[in-house]
């Protein structure tokens, strides 16, 4: 059998598989958009923006996506700051909320900030992500990205925000 015949098999096996091999735990997102419109005041504080995007919620789940919800749809990102040559400053909760913008390491930080003051687990995950310029032959030794994992249930899930 010529290689590329193998390839091709071995290929479409592991396409027919890789379902029952690749991990399951998805999130869905449920929210109600009446619940993401917060006072200007309060939307610039970490602890009264957690708190009261999350007021209502019963369990885990539906604080962190009333929080998801919240900083996906009024944090804009950056582009400015992406593409300046002095990078993105130390990421700070308190001016990503006040000027409503910044980069990946703003956005993962920010959820790290909002998670953690309602009791959620939440950590910031660094490392290289393929952007439009990538190159097969790049070095891979410096982290370019920044998202997140949060713990819900017992169960780690990989997300990005930005």
């Amino acid at each position: 059998m010529s290689s590329l015949k193998y390839n091709c098999i071995l290929f479409f096996i592991t396409l027919l598989f890789s379902d029952a091999l690749s991990q399951t735990n998805t999130l869905t997102m449920e929210y109600k958009t009446s619940d993401l419109n917060i006072k200007r005041k309060v939307r610039r504080d970490p602890l009264g923006l957690a708190t009261q995007l999350t007021k209502d919620k019963a369990n885990e789940k539906e604080k962190f996506d009333a929080i998801f919800a919240w900083v996906a749809t009024h944090i804009r990102y950056n582009y400015r700051m992406a593409l300046s040559s002095s990078g993105s400053p130390h990421p700070d909760p308190r001016r990503t909320l006040k000027y409503r913008g910044g980069v990946c390491i703003d956005y993962a930080n920010l959820m790290d900030t909002l998670c953690g003051l309602v009791g959620i687990t939440n950590v910031s995950v660094y490392g290289y992500a393929k952007d439009q310029i990538f190159d097969v032959h790049d070095s891979l030794y410096i982290d370019n990205h920044a998202w997140n994992a949060v713990r819900l249930d017992g169960k780690w899930y990989v997300y990005d925000v930005t």
